[in-house]
């Protein structure tokens, strides 16, 4: 158990988690300040898996066709 919650603060105290592309499977409506909206089959950067140390937030870029970060914001990791 010590050697989980070790490893465990290791990861959340990196300034980044994870950084992965990924391709939107369904929309997302933002429900607060800082969420980011997107639509199923948008390009979604996730820069960071762990976003401010908090385990299932994610922050995420919508990526252009062009390859260029339009906007920004958190999104949940899972469709709540």
């Amino acid at each position: 158990m010590c050697l989980f919650f070790t490893v465990y603060n290791k990861v959340q105290s990196k300034k980044n988690s994870d950084s992965v592309y990924v391709r939107a499977m369904i929309d997302h409506v933002s429900e607060k300040d800082g969420e980011l909206s997107f639509r199923k089959d948008d390009l979604l950067h996730i820069e960071d898996t762990m976003y401010n140390g908090q385990p299932g937030v994610w922050y995420a870029w919508i990526i252009s066709d062009e390859g260029k970060k339009i906007k920004g914001g958190t999104i949940p990791s899972k469709d709540r």
